[in-house]
């Protein structure tokens, strides 16, 4: 069992400034388009026992894995490091901990199979 690094979505956001880490999105398109962090890459989390191979140009650089709460990219997070990443992070809390550390623009949002619902 591999312990899942994580990071706050502070130090995510201040390295992700400063390009020292790729922030990588594994939110479903209908979650990314109804809300999403600018320069992020989106691979959803339905595509990507399929497209991961898409980051092996990217492998030896740090990423953070981002979700809505921190579930799903703490699983991608743990099988990209079975995979061979090893400077790969789970962004503890999701976007709603990015919402409300980084920046409250960011909508939260209840997520029913393609439908996205904001919470207020």
């Amino acid at each position: 069992m591999f312990h899942i690094p994580s990071l706050p979505p502070s130090e995510a956001f201040e390295r992700h400034k400063k390009g020292d880490i790729i922030i990588l999105d594994v939110r479903e398109p209908e979650e990314v388009s109804f809300t999403s962090i600018e320069g992020t890459l989106n691979i959803p989390i339905s595509e990507f026992p399929q497209k991961f191979s898409e980051l092996e140009g990217i492998k030896d650089r740090p990423i953070a894995v981002l979700c809505r709460t921190g579930s799903r990219s703490a699983q991608v997070t743990m099988f990209l490091k079975q995979h061979g990443f090893k400077d790969v992070y789970n962004i503890a809390g999701g976007i709603f901990r990015w919402s409300d550390e980084v920046d409250p623009t960011i909508k939260k949002y209840q997520h029913f199979g393609r439908t996205v619902v904001e919470i207020t």
